[in-house]
């Protein structure tokens, strides 16, 4: 997993064009990511976002990048991994279209392995379409705002996004940790491997299992590991103890994949009698906003449904 910031092109403005790979960036503005081109202009009331989204230019807007991929990748996957980009961008490599997301606050990822070329030059080329305007109650920005990653794994991988930790028995005495972990098949051949799990509290191990595991081919297999961890130092907002998972996936005799994924171990319950009780501790929940419309003062947040004043 490597940043994918630096070495960037941006021109503001459409062009059905600027996909392609022959297409001559020469003349757009070099930058490094993270990028919103909406706070780099003046405010004006004349912007379609209007006072919902600060009076700031949207639009549409190219992003573009060049960069060669080693020989070493042969046999390997690689993903292009977008942690934010507001909003409904659509992104091609060497002129291909990978995908599309009709959306501006969720991460995203597209393997990018069959339009790859090996050793010679690539080109990614980001669509951004902030346009239709209004789409939201405040300021969003408008460009890839938050960092990219290319991410290279073995055929045979922990899906992205596919490792989730749950703690479904809690005491003072006992916590039941359940790790369930995505195993990705993309191999022509069916995979036998072993799913490792460690559990780590500030680098000490306070537990471990494993679970072999059969993955057919161009399939996936969740695998559930359940451990029990002594004594548990339970999370809260006083005290926010994390404790670690260390998952690896091993065939053939070698590690194929590993990922560290921090976790609290908590209970939490929510009733009408009780009000939330985390770790059966009663909590009051504050929060919230206020806005006028026609008039009316209302509260979003926890008493959204509760109150409104005129």
């Amino acid at each position: 997993k490597q940043l994918f910031n630096d070495g960037w092109k941006f021109w503001l403005g459409d062009e059905a064009t600027a996909s392609t790979v022959g297409f001559d960036d020469a003349s757009w503005r070099k930058l490094t990511l993270p990028h919103d081109w909406s706070i780099e202009h003046d405010f004006d009331e004349k912007y379609p976002s209007g006072n919902d989204g600060g009076y700031v230019m949207t639009g549409i807007g190219w992003y573009r990048k060049s960069f060669i991929v080693p020989t070493s990748i042969v046999g390997k996957r690689l993903s292009l991994y977008f942690e934010g980009v507001y909003m409904n961008s659509e992104v091609f490599v060497n002129g291909q279209s990978v995908g599309k997301r009709p959306y501006g606050y969720s991460s995203f990822a597209y393997d990018i392995t069959p339009y790859i070329k090996v050793g010679e030059q690539n080109v990614v080329a980001v669509r951004v379409d902030n346009s239709k305007q209004r789409n939201c109650r405040w300021y969003t920005g408008a460009g890839i705002y938050r960092q990219v990653w290319l991410v290279t794994t073995e055929a045979l991988h922990v899906a992205h996004w596919g490792t989730y930790i749950t703690t479904p028995e809690v005491t003072k005495e006992l916590a039941k940790v359940q790790v369930a972990v995505q195993v990705k098949n993309e191999t022509k051949a069916d995979k036998q491997a072993m799913v490792s799990v460690s559990l780590q509290k500030e680098g000490k191990e306070v537990a471990k299992g494993s679970l072999p595991i059969s993955v057919a081919s161009l399939k996936e297999y969740k695998a559930i590991i359940s451990l029990d961890v002594k004594n548990p130092e339970l999370w809260s907002s006083d005290t926010p103890s994390l404790y670690e998972a260390h998952v690896t996936v091993e065939a053939d005799g070698q590690v194929m994949d590993s990922v560290t994924e921090p976790f609290g171990i908590r209970t939490f319950t929510y009733s009408a009698t009780d009000g939330f009780r985390l770790n059966g501790q009663p909590m009051l929940l504050n929060g919230g906003c206020a806005h006028h419309d026609n008039g009316v003062l209302g509260v979003c947040g926890p008493y959204a449904n509760l109150l409104t004043y005129r």
